[in-house]
């Protein structure tokens, strides 16, 4: 039963007031808008249901005072964050709920199904939710009986699909997790609500710093490969400048691909994709990504990006809480605005300030998902090196990986003198870790990494055959979250079929009607194969890595709630590895060790032998 109630005279039969509401604990929510943003939209109607009856609230001219009490309930929601954030802008602020999306997401992660209210309802109920109708609410409103309809429907399914998802992650050992993604929820809402302060004519500045370093890079690319290969030197030129020039394109992939064969450093026809030539310790190479990096940092984040400021100065992105490791994703993208080891390269992140008579506490952990490979993998030269104090690892590594050019140096001579090795050292561990092959890495290198870890590769080989063999990765082990392998009994079906016999027909079958069919299974092993391996070598690690991020950012949540420093102490903005705060100034001293101590809390708990380090910086600039 939909009932509606409204001050209007609206086209519906059954008209209850707010009195008529007598919630049990947990109870269904749902709102609808005029729109996206929390902040240029208006609320249509709050929606709220429990025992088989709807209750359509209409909001026009509506006093959202009356519906304090809904903080003292569980929320059950679809997508329950996006309601959470237009209810906080009106001063209700839920703390307890359950996201029938964010369960979904969870309990058919890496499969390929839809995770609409729609979808899921008719997975779970076989009930048909009628959605073409959303976009005659966002113009009529409640005007129509089948907006009200509509509306009401939403707030009718939700508890019935909760209990049976519950049920279901209770199955999978995947409660945990779900507990721990719900109670995320109210943190992302709140650093949502607190935005970051963006400065516009910094920005505006940094954008022409950001084409001033491109050119640079790309000037010192045209230097680079004339002095490695003459013949591409631009003879004709520009007659009134004096600048060296190459005949590249280096925005073309395939003219870099072409030069960098030419120069001796790639093989003809490969890839020049970050993941293909990352490992290559070639001054060419690294100045070759940073041209790339810097090319789409221009592109993405010039004067357009400013549309996303809102009328405070404050720009806000919408994260999505679950990504395929258990990571977040952000629109638009902070996660992907790069910091530079020269602070005056750093010329984006300084336009993210902290507003008049705040600081900025930046912190950020120290090698988090090498930490976390170590401890994983249980590899005993990375446990040595972690459990007695180690504090350059690649230059421990470089040592370790290249014994006759490096055994009697000490870690500071290598990393002063040797920056070359332990760079590759750096680039290898990190591209191994997600997932790097040999022909990636290089064969000669990849070898001493073998004989230098070899727990290294027992842990990674280990890891893929246990997802061979489950059929899902387990991202974590404490939390119980899951990536499914949504091709897996096809691959294992491969596996059977291609065996010795299998293999002499196919190279008999070339020339005839089954080399196609044949070449496809083979193309097909291989390409899901690798990515197997790769994905079970490196989701646990980005994953727990995530986990841990969002502990700290959920329990640092608690800690201001708990000691009402909300609003003053806001939480801007989730990168990865780094949490950013903005406090009032006198506060910053004593509030960053908390955030510190509250931070590598959230990180140990789920370590096993080793221990992760935070490290807080009081700023007035993101550009740390």
């Amino acid at each position: 039963m939909i009932h509606l109630i409204s001050n209007r005279s609206l086209p519906w039969d059954s008209k209850k007031t707010l009195s008529d509401i007598n919630p049990p604990e947990t109870i269904q929510l749902d709102i609808e808008t005029t729109g996206l943003c929390a902040w240029t939209n208006q609320i249509i109607s709050v929606q709220i249901g429990y025992g088989g009856e709807a209750f359509v609230i209409d909001t026009k001219d509506f006093d959202f005072t009356q519906l304090k009490w809904l903080e003292n309930h569980v929320c059950i929601g679809h997508n329950i964050k996006f309601d959470l954030l237009f209810l906080r802008n009106k001063g209700i602020i839920i703390e307890k709920v359950w996201d029938t999306y964010l369960a979904e997401r969870l309990l058919t992660n890496g499969k390929f199904v839809k995770r609409d209210l729609g979808s899921v309802a008719k997975r779970y109920l076989g009930v048909d939710l009628d959605k073409d109708v959303r976009d005659k609410l966002a113009v009529f409103g409640l005007n129509h009986q089948d907006c009200i309809e509509y509306s009401g429907k939403d707030v009718l399914y939700l508890e019935e699909i909760a209990k049976k998802q519950v049920y279901r992650l209770k199955d999978k050992k995947m409660f945990t997790v779900a507990k721990d993604e719900m109670a995320n929820v109210p943190a992302f809402t709140y650093m949502e609500q607190c935005g970051f302060y963006l400065n516009k004519e910094e920005w505006l500045a940094a954008e022409s710093k950001g084409i001033e370093i491109r050119d640079r890079l790309v000037s010192d690319l045209h230097k680079s490969i004339i002095d490695l290969v003459p013949e591409y030197d631009n003879l004709q030129g520009d007659l009134f400048s004096q600048d060296v020039k190459s005949t590249v394109l280096w925005s073309s992939p395939k003219q870099v691909s072409e030069a960098l064969h030419k120069a001796g450093i790639i093989t003809e026809g490969s890839s020049v994709a970050k993941d293909e030539i990352g490992h290559i310790s070639h001054p060419i190479i690294g100045t070759y990504l940073k041209y790339k990096a810097q090319d789409k940092l221009c592109g993405t984040y010039g004067s357009n990006f400013l549309n996303h400021v809102k009328s405070d100065g404050r720009i806000r992105t919408n994260f999505k809480l679950l990504v395929n490791t258990g990571r977040t994703s952000s629109s638009p993208n902070l996660q992907n605005i790069p910091s530079y080891d020269k602070p005056e390269d750093d010329v984006f992140r300084h336009a993210f300030q902290a507003e008049e008579g705040n600081m900025l506490l930046v912190n950020d952990y120290s090698g988090q998902e090498s930490v976390i490979l170590a401890d994983r993998s249980k590899e005993p030269n990375l446990l040595d090196f972690y459990l007695n104090g180690g504090a350059d690892l690649h230059s421990y590594v470089a040592r370790l990986v290249w014994p006759d050019e490096l055994g009697e140096l000490t870690l500071d001579v290598i990393s002063k003198e040797h920056s070359g090795l332990r760079k590759k050292a750096k680039s290898t561990t990190f591209a191994l870790a997600y997932g790097a092959s040999a022909s990636s890495v290089g064969q000669e290198v990849y070898d001493r990494f073998m004989k230098t870890f070899p727990g290294l590769f027992e842990y990674f080989d280990m890891c893929e055959q246990r997802t061979l063999e489950d059929g899902f990765i387990t991202i974590n082990e404490k939390s119980g979250m899951k990536f499914y392998i949504d091709q897996w009994e096809y691959f294992l079906d491969l596996q059977r079929k291609m065996d010795n016999s299998w293999w002499a027909d196919y190279r008999k079958s070339k020339g005839t009607h089954r080399f196609e069919k044949m070449n496809k299974m083979k193309k097909d092993f291989y390409a899901i194969g690798g990515a197997i391996r790769r994905k079970s070598m490196n989701y646990p690690i980005q994953g727990t890595a995530a986990h841990q991020k969002k502990r700290a950012l959920r329990k640092l949540y608690e800690f201001l709630r708990n000691y009402n420093l909300i609003p003053s102490v806001k939480i801007c903005v989730e990168v990865h590895d780094e949490l950013v705060v903005e406090c009032p100034s006198g506060m910053a001293d004593r509030l960053a060790p908390k955030i510190q101590e509250i931070m590598e809390d959230a990180a140990n708990y789920y370590l096993d032998k080793l221990t992760m380090k935070a490290s807080p910086v009081i700023t007035k600039y993101w550009n740390h």
